[in-house]
């Protein structure tokens, strides 16, 4: 029995040897991807902060620059369906696209990203109310959906 527990003199024997390189091997894999992980969660949440910058931005320019009146019209070529433009389907008549969707933030210049969806409600027309929402992709398909309104000033 005293035999089982005297250490080896020769070193460590094949097996030993295998089974810590694969320990150590499953935890530097484990590290690496905790890492990566962790940076690609990083990236993502800054350019979240980005895209809702960029979306509030474009909803400033659309609800101080659109003209109620204008856009009512528009919607109403095709009553009761949900409305969606882009930086390609945008029309000049109706809304500076320039500034809608040339926003620019930390390098990064938002246009293709955006999709803005006019969703016709019933309470749209008894308040004289336009709601709309900014769909903005960031980030490997990740998206940040924010709204907005354009109301009719009385003048």
């Amino acid at each position: 029995m005293i035999a089982l527990f005297k250490l080896n003199k020769l070193g460590f024997s094949t097996l030993e040897a295998i089974a810590s390189v694969v320990i150590i091997s499953l935890v530097l894999v484990a590290a690496v991807t905790i890492t990566i992980n962790l940076r690609n969660q990083t990236i993502a949440t800054e350019k979240r902060f980005e895209a809702v910058e960029a979306g509030t931005r474009i909803r400033t320019n659309i609800s101080t620059n659109a003209d109620y009146d204008l856009v009512k019209a528009w919607l109403d070529l095709t009553p009761g369906e949900e409305v969606t433009f882009n930086v390609n389907s945008c029309d000049e008549m109706l809304f500076n696209c320039s500034v809608i969707f040339n926003v620019l933030v930390n390098d990064t210049v938002y246009d293709e990203e955006i999709t803005i969806v006019f969703p016709q409600t019933d309470d749209s027309i008894e308040y004289k109310i336009i709601h709309y929402q900014i769909l903005i992709v960031y980030y490997n398909s990740r998206d940040v959906l924010i709204e907005g309104m354009i109301y009719d000033t009385y003048a």
